[in-house]
């Protein structure tokens, strides 16, 4: 602690004295030499493809580098806060373009893409051109697997004397900042890029370090740190740290390939449950390639909440929505397509996203009336057919309820029976229908409606039918006497029908049989004896209605004795 303290003495006693000694020094120069320190290096740094040029990837969606591309090394990251100033992000922000060109988001980045190093603590040279050169580079009949070092491959500097307009100079809204872009030419089809970066330090001497040069933009590059001071050793050229996780122009260079695009989006179709809508527009591939739509759709209600991004599932691959709902009516549908062509050699490429509403202008959506839970009420004998129902107009014109509807009968063999049209008086209920006759029981009863408003707008026809009330059971009431030979009289019986609430005489209205020839009954239920009867016996006879038939078995006697049964069957 003692030496620190005289250490700090001096260092403030020759400071304050430093303009006398210079002045007692008159043989001496009147700049001070410098101090002389260890060079800067690179603890890491790798390439990276502009984020407005990432969005052509291979067949497993990994991005690839295409001529026309550009490509930065991030000086961007190179500020004054840090002598080693970090900057990372993902592939995702790639993948949804959420880092627009100079909007850098420093929380999101999560690999390392520059750490500049100084021995001496010395900062990056923030606000000072860097110096990068941009390289084509071959490995000719090499595996690219057996490939170690920069001399390994055949190199061709890019400039812009032999590559017109490849090379640009730094710009403060990329990450560029202090270093040229590269525009990929086109004789780096089939090709690889790699680049040399000096580093460079604000201060200190020597203030730039040996080239670190990278070969594999797939991976992140590193120098060792430079020890000796003022000596640069130019065999510190680099090497591989680690693979990285974002697109940073490595692989070999595909053609040229353009985002497709969406024209004239709109939605087209009747939005009313039931219905779907349609997502109608014009796709531009805008490449030469042979090529495939594989277009992808989001469809939302109420508001655009989805981030549309590669990543996000909630897509489909067809045009149309969902089937509309009841809770869909009322609200706003948005529509987003992501453009996305897929090459004959399974590239893919996707545009920008274009997003229509419901309520957009130049769209052809119908707002249309419905009519929901069309019911009929219980057909009853005797009573007249009635129905009642929902009906809805949101956003078609004309408010008021002028619906039109049919009422219809079927007989039991399928048949049309009756037929009759209406429009409506009191929205919600219909009381007109057609009384129902005895003779109607067990009909098909079917009413339909056309929704309409008040405009003239109408909507899908809707349908409701039911059978009328039904025979449910004959109940048969026997008569008190028996039937003697010889005694010349006769007896009568009674069917009673039942329905679900209603009970009818249809004594008169069935078929009677008798199944023995002793006993004789007429079309109003009336029983008497034939000449032939001669002995005691039961006979029988059956009532037939509405398919359903009841027996009864009447007892023969001779004089003084007699008795008559009758049963269900």
């Amino acid at each position: 602690m003692y030496k620190v303290n005289r250490l700090w003495i001096f260092w403030a006693f020759f400071c304050l004295s430093g303009q006398s000694i210079a002045s007692i020094d008159k043989g001496s120069t009147d700049k001070t030499a410098p101090i002389i320190g260890a060079p800067p290096y690179m603890k890491s740094v790798t390439g990276i493809q502009d984020i407005e040029d990432t969005y052509a990837f291979d067949s497993q969606w990994n991005p690839i580098t295409y001529v026309n591309a550009m490509l930065h090394v991030p000086t961007s990251f190179c500020i004054q806060e840090n002598s080693s100033a970090i900057a990372e992000f993902s592939q995702n922000d790639y993948l949804g373009n959420n880092i627009s060109s100079g909007n850098f988001d420093l929380s999101q980045i999560n690999t390392v893409q520059f750490v500049f190093g100084d021995r001496d603590g010395d900062i990056c040279a923030f606000d000072e051109s860097h110096e990068v050169e941009w390289y084509i580079l071959d490995n000719g009949n090499k595996a690219w697997e057996s490939i170690t070092s920069w001399d390994d491959l055949s190199k061709t500097l890019i400039d812009n004397e032999r590559f017109p307009g490849s090379i640009l100079p730094p710009s403060s809204t990329t990450f560029s900042k202090y270093s040229q872009r590269l525009v990929i030419p086109e004789s780096a089809l089939n090709k690889r890029i790699g680049f040399i970066y000096t580093p460079k330090s604000k201060v200190g001497t020597p203030n730039t370090g040996p080239d670190i040069k990278v070969w594999d933009l797939n991976f992140s590059f590193g120098q060792h740190m430079n020890l000796e001071a003022g000596i640069i050793d130019e065999s510190n050229v680099g090497f591989k740290i680690k693979k990285i996780d974002y697109h940073a122009g490595g692989g070999i260079v595909y053609p040229k390939l353009n985002k497709p695009s969406i024209d004239n989006l709109f939605i087209e179709g009747k939005f009313m449950p039931g219905e779907t809508l349609k997502a109608s527009y014009e796709f531009k591939s805008n490449n030469t390639l042979g090529a495939e739509e594989m277009s992808r759709f989001w469809w939302e209600v109420d508001e655009q909440k989805e981030e549309i991004t590669l990543d996000n599932t909630n897509y489909t691959l067809t045009p149309l929505s969902n089937i509309i709902t009841d809770k869909e009516m009322g609200k706003i549908i948005f529509v987003t397509v992501l453009p996305i062509l897929k090459t004959q050699n399974d590239l893919f490429v996707v545009g920008n996203a274009v997003t229509t509403s419901t309520v957009a202008e130049g769209n052809n959506v119908k707002h249309l009336p419905y009519i929901r839970n069309l019911n009929i009420e219980p057909l009853k004998i005797n009573n007249i057919a009635s129905a009642t129902y929902n009906y809805n107009y949101f956003g078609a014109d004309g408010s008021i309820d002028s619906s039109d509807y049919t009422w219809e009968m079927f007989g039991r063999n399928g048949n049309l029976e009756y037929s009759q049209s209406w429009t409506v008086t009191q929205s919600g209920r219909i009381d007109n229908g057609p009384e129902l006759k005895l003779a109607d029981a067990g009909k098909l009863m079917r009413i339909t409606m056309l929704p309409k408003t008040s405009l003239g707008v109408t909507g899908t026809t809707v349908s409701s039918e039911q059978n009328i009330e039904s025979l449910l059971y004959l109940n048969m009431v026997p008569p008190s006497d028996s039937l003697k030979i010889g005694g010349g009289k006769f007896i009568s019986f009674r069917v009673v029908a039942q329905y679900w609430d209603y009970f009818t005489d249809v004594t008169k209205i069935g078929q009677w049989k008798s199944l023995d020839s002793d006993v004789l009954i007429n079309a109003q239920g009336i029983a008497t004896l034939a000449p032939t009867a001669s002995e005691n016996k039961i006979a029988e006879i059956e009532f037939t209605y509405e398919g359903r038939t009841q027996k009864a078995f009447v007892e023969i006697l001779l004089p003084d004795s007699q008795t008559i049964e009758s049963m269900d069957q």
